[in-house]
């Protein structure tokens, strides 16, 4: 599981008694155990940006390895949802400069957003100049580093009609299904703390760096390691008296909070117009001055409640439906390709039937706002009115709301773990090949009719899939499938069914399962979560109920990239 806690820089206050070295020790155990204090109400690719996080440190805890565990984490959890309930999501307007915390739904939204604060000369707010670092004013290397959210946010900004803010004039790739974006968090230092270098730190195989202070201290960025190297913090801060850390940590939502609503999920507000592009502002010249100090932090997937949260005050009353999908009338074809063969019909991989009852579970987090968007989309804290400062006339104009990232259950999650055995079998690109589209049907479609195949039951899954594939059909003049471990190559009716009885037999001898056993490995008791965005596939599973013969088979390692589709499919055990 990638690290969910980064930090860019901690400051502490010693007594004179304290040994430098072992505080230093105990203070960095310490911090590593913010970790279980993120907010975990938020969907796993959300990013919260913090500004400052102060924490008192026990002084007991700076001679003892180990101790003040409980009293770091209720502090931490306490600041981490204050933060939370005061922050500014940009995708719902202006945010003001000195807003104390910052939220993205995914990288996507964070990419777009950056795009149209750098056309609007909005990069000075501390949150870009924590992202940027030392390359600001220069914004376009950090969309380059992401190119896992490119596609996303340039579908984000054609939607908002600012496609032309997006660097280089690459157009957007059909747009699979609309939902949401990522998150992290910023922090400067306390005043009067002893100035120290950044420090880096590592989780789960990923290192998680964040450039060095503006004035060019602190620490070397470096790149990120392993299939979550997208996993940035934000900058955070822990300050305290004698026994206080100042650190920046990366945060999230809260961990047993209840999940918050967002206004405007996967809808534009009706009375919102098209937004037009500002003109381009002098971002080289003279910005005002800002804080020269970040710190700061990010948190990983977590499981969400799904106890809907209290509506926040600024939403109009209305629920707001989510993205749905619908099922495609009946065509008269084959549904299945043993019915195709026996009527020799070619069988189109079409909808998955809808699931009973016709809706499929899923976790609704906002409410449409029928006014203006509010500057917060969280339940407000006290606090956060002084925060709410208005906006000036350099201020962006509001892009349309985003969607925001939506969770389906489904007891089918090991569909996807298949997606690692077609990366294998050489038919889609993973991301060392970014330019071969691979296969001519798109992967969620493949999985889709894989699933019809084998004769799994209806399930809330197959729907999102097929709505992935944007209603995909093989087209008469499609030409012949290519050659598969196995398979030889041949028209689609008859290259499918061969290729699903031979992958099961391949996967069979793998796990050390019986045929019969096979659709009980994919279709399983307890449901996970999959949570869609605009960029992202988060997939949250039930750590109890999950088979080991997965793991044993390197079947449940993250796909990462999927360069064909656009997506970054990420897989986390709770």
């Amino acid at each position: 599981m990638a690290a969910s806690l980064a930090i860019h820089r901690y400051r502490a206050r010693l007594p004179a008694q304290v040994e430098p070295v072992a505080a230093r020790l105990a203070l960095q155990l310490l911090a590593a155990d913010l970790d279980d204090a993120l907010p975990r109400s938020l969907p796993p690719q959300a990013l919260l940006w913090l500004r400052r996080l102060s924490i008192e440190v026990p002084p007991v805890a700076l001679r003892r390895v180990r101790t003040g565990h409980d009293a770091v984490v209720a502090q931490g959890r306490e600041q981490f949802d204050a933060a939370l309930a005061r922050a500014a999501r940009p995708a719902l307007g202006p945010v003001p400069p000195d807003a104390e915390a910052v939220l993205f739904a995914d990288e996507a939204e964070m990419l777009a957003c950056l795009a149209l604060a750098a056309q609007a000369g909005q990069l000075d707010r501390w949150w870009w100049r924590g992202l940027l670092g030392t390359r600001w004013p220069a914004w376009t290397p950090a969309w380059a580093q992401r190119p896992w959210a490119q596609a996303g946010a340039r579908r984000l900004l054609a939607q908002a009609g600012r496609a032309s803010a997006a660097p280089g004039a690459a157009a957007p790739r059909a747009e699979p299904m609309a939902v949401g974006p990522l998150p992290a968090a910023v922090v400067p230092p306390i005043s009067g703390a002893p100035r120290a270098a950044g420090a880096v730190f590592e989780a789960g195989g990923a290192a998680l760096a964040w450039p060095g202070d503006v004035d060019g201290r602190g620490v070397t960025e470096r790149p990120a390691s392993g299939d979550r190297a997208r996993r940035h913090g934000t900058p955070t801060s822990v300050a305290g008296a004698p026994q206080r850390l100042t650190r920046s940590s990366q945060g999230l939502p809260p961990v047993d909070a209840q999940a918050p609503r967002v206004p405007g999920l996967g809808h534009r507000r009706a009375d919102a117009p098209a937004a037009s592009a500002p003109e381009a502002a002098n971002v080289s010249g003279a910005a005002p001055r800002v804080p020269r100090e970040f710190a700061s932090s990010r948190r990983d997937a977590a499981t969400p409640a799904m106890d809907a949260p209290r509506k926040p005050r600024s939403a109009e009353p209305g629920r707001a439906a989510g993205p749905s999908v619908q099922t495609a009338p009946s065509t008269g074809l084959p549904s299945t390709p043993h019915e195709a063969e026996q009527r020799d019909t070619p069988w189109r991989a079409g909808p998955a039937p809808a699931p009973e009852p016709a809706d499929p579970p899923r976790l609704r987090l906002a409410e449409a706002p029928t006014t203006a968007p509010a500057v917060h989309p969280w339940p407000r804290h006290p606090a956060a009115s002084s925060a709410d400062a208005p906006p000036t006339e350099a201020s962006e104009a509001a892009p349309p709301v985003w969607p925001w990232p939506e969770a389906q259950v489904s007891h089918q999650g090991a569909l996807l773990f298949l997606v690692n055995v077609l990366l294998e079998d050489g038919l889609y690109p993973d991301f060392t090949r970014p330019l071969d589209p691979g296969l001519p049907v798109p992967i969620a479609a493949l999985l889709a009719a894989l699933a019809q195949a084998w004769r799994l039951p209806p399930d809330p899954l197959q729907v999102l899939l097929v709505a992935q594939a944007g209603g995909w059909q093989p087209a008469p003049a499609m030409g012949a499938m290519p050659a598969a471990p196995g398979v030889a190559p041949g028209s689609w009716s008859r290259w499918l069914p061969a290729y699903a009885r031979r992958l099961r037999q391949r996967l069979c001898r793998r796990l050390g399962l019986a045929p019969r056993q096979w659709r009980a490995a994919l279709h399983r008791e307890r449901p996970c979560r999959v949570w869609v965005s605009v960029a992202a596939w988060e997939v949250v599973f039930d750590l109890a109920d999950h088979d080991v013969a997965w793991r044993l088979a390197g079947l449940d390692r993250d796909p990462g990239w999927l360069p064909s589709a656009d997506l970054n499919l990420r897989f986390s055990f709770r």
